[in-house]
């Protein structure tokens, strides 16, 4: 099978896109770090452990997880900032979804989706750490336009 090419078809809009999403993964990886250095000894493999919040977000679930790590449980705000750091990392990992590359304007909505995903990530790193990067992220995006891409 032989795929078309509609008129117009550029993907020049990839780079930019890859480029300010990379930056707000390093970003996010280094707030990460810092912010769980307090509670755990290896934030990312608490990261992959979270698998199973995910695919079961009860309380009594949540709590397991917690209570998995052999310590003293975390206080209530402490667990939310954990949950908040394990949810920014779900999101960073997500704006990484390989069907928003696959088209022709950055507009689709399979590409839209993963800015969405960004999006929350930039949300939670404000939440977590009052960290500002929706500027930077943006700034990294409007390049698209001196790359020549339009869309």
């Amino acid at each position: 099978m032989q795929f078309r090419r509609e008129t117009g078809w550029q993907q020049e809009w990839r780079a930019p896109l890859r480029k300010a999403l990379d930056w707000l993964r390093d970003r996010a990886a280094v707030m990460f770090e810092r912010e769980l250095s307090g509670y755990v000894g290896d934030a990312w493999a608490l990261r992959d452990e979270y698998i199973q919040v995910i695919l079961d977000r009860r309380h009594d679930a949540v709590e397991r997880f917690f209570g998995a790590k052999g310590q003293a449980g975390p206080r209530h705000e402490e667990k939310n900032k954990i949950l908040r750091c394990l949810e920014l990392q779900r999101n960073v990992q997500l704006m990484y979804t390989s069907c928003g590359w696959f088209f022709d304007d950055i507009s689709g909505i399979e590409t839209v989706q993963i800015i969405k995903y960004a999006a929350r990530a930039i949300q939670l790193v404000r939440r977590v750490s009052g960290e500002e990067l929706e500027l930077g992220f943006i700034e990294l995006l409007a390049r698209q336009e001196q790359c020549g891409g339009g869309g």
